[in-house]
């Protein structure tokens, strides 16, 4: 059975309004999704399902990620990074997440000795359709340090090139939540303080949607 990682009916129009590309529709639909982020059980349902996948893979360092996308249009997973551990082997990030969805994944240790401290990618548009990458980041170490988070926007590919060092410490350096505001697009994550199985979450929208 193919694992099931997307959750949510996609919200591919605002209410009474046509499904136009134009940026002011674009806005419409981002902000009717995060209006609706926790709307008919879908939050629920990602949550309980990733619960799912930490009680298949047992004890250890992990981090259990939600993502949302309440961008008004399609997101794309485009890369990643590993400081510490993996993907869980049976598990893999949403390929694509539309509009009005969330998606889930299990980060975990690699071995005894290592944490989950990790990176994923995701590419949409703003308002007017132009392409950015997202970066969103956890640190979950095995050491007792505290949980945190880092993200940014930038131009599309630009994490094909090796920035990891430099987010990496970017990423150590922070708090347990943080946000980035660029080029029309918002940018939410956070993560539990503590703990070794620790809950992570990324909203990915546009700027001034609230």
């Amino acid at each position: 059975m193919a694992l099931i990682n997307v959750f949510g009916s996609p919200i591919t129009k605002a209410a009474s309004t046509l499904n136009l590309n134009t940026p002011a529709e674009n806005k419409a639909r981002a902000e009717r999704a995060m209006g609706t982020r926790f709307a008919d059980g879908k939050y629920e349902e990602a949550r309980e399902a990733v619960e799912q996948l930490k009680q298949k893979y047992g004890d250890g360092s992990c981090t259990l990620g939600l993502i949302y996308n309440a961008t008004g249009n399609t997101i794309t997973h485009v890369g990643g990074h590993n400081w510490e551990g993996n993907i869980y082997e049976q598990t893999s990030y949403p390929a694509q997440l539309e509009n009005g969805q969330w998606g889930v994944f299990l980060h975990v240790r690699s071995s005894s000795r290592s944490g989950s401290v990790g990176a994923v990618v995701y590419r949409g548009k703003d308002k007017t359709g132009t392409d950015y990458d997202r970066m969103l980041a956890w640190y979950n170490p095995l050491s007792q340090t505290p949980n945190a988070v880092y993200t940014e926007i930038r131009e599309p590919r630009h994490y094909e090139r090796n920035y990891w060092s430099y987010i990496g410490g970017e990423l150590k350096d922070s708090a347990w939540n943080n946000s980035e505001t660029g080029n029309g697009c918002h940018t939410i994550v956070k993560i539990d303080r503590d703990g070794e199985a620790a809950f992570f979450e990324g909203i990915l929208t546009l700027d001034r949607v609230v």
